[in-house]
């Protein structure tokens, strides 16, 4: 009885367990993008492969990247809907480069084959940062359609009581 109650919680809270998950990902991120905790090196060092540009431009880069992190993390919570729904499609675009960008950022042509068996590891364990956001996009479409269809059984309801 127990594990049912808990698996209905979980399963009538998974959204917000979504949206919970990918916040702590994004702030975590985002506090070394800004700089709360020193820079990583690699994350530097990426963009400035990426990009093929200057250490100043990187670190300026990573700190707006990491406060958009933040916003993104507190915009995933607010009331409007909308706002939710094109935070999870920020959060898959950014999840997704920001897996991919492991293997461009470290591959080198003299040596591809080694240079994907190195950062391939990293790209695939990093997939779920533009996975969850598709399940929570899906979650909250679902969540809507539920909704709307639950409304429109009501007023079919009520006026057949008539």
């Amino acid at each position: 009885m127990l594990s049912f109650i808990k698996y209905k919680w979980i399963q009538q809270n998974l959204l917000f367990i979504l949206k919970l998950l990918i916040a702590f990902t994004f702030v975590g991120h985002g506090l070394y993008a800004i700089g709360y905790y020193p820079v990583p090196g690699y994350f530097v060092d990426m963009v400035i492969r990426l990009f093929k540009c200057s250490e100043s431009f990187a670190r300026t880069f990573l700190t707006i990247a990491g406060f958009l992190d933040m916003i993104l993390a507190i915009g995933l919570f607010l009331p409007n809907k909308s706002i939710v729904k094109y935070g999870l499609v920020w959060a898959m675009i950014w999840g997704f480069l920001t897996a991919i960008a492991r293997v461009f950022g470290n591959f080198y042509l003299d040596f591809i084959f080694r240079s994907l068996h190195q950062t391939a590891y990293e790209m695939c364990y990093r997939l779920p940062h533009g996975l969850l956001p598709i399940l929570g996009l899906l979650l909250l479409d679902s969540k809507s359609y539920v909704l709307k269809k639950t409304k429109k059984s009501l007023k079919t309801f009520t006026s057949l009581e008539v």
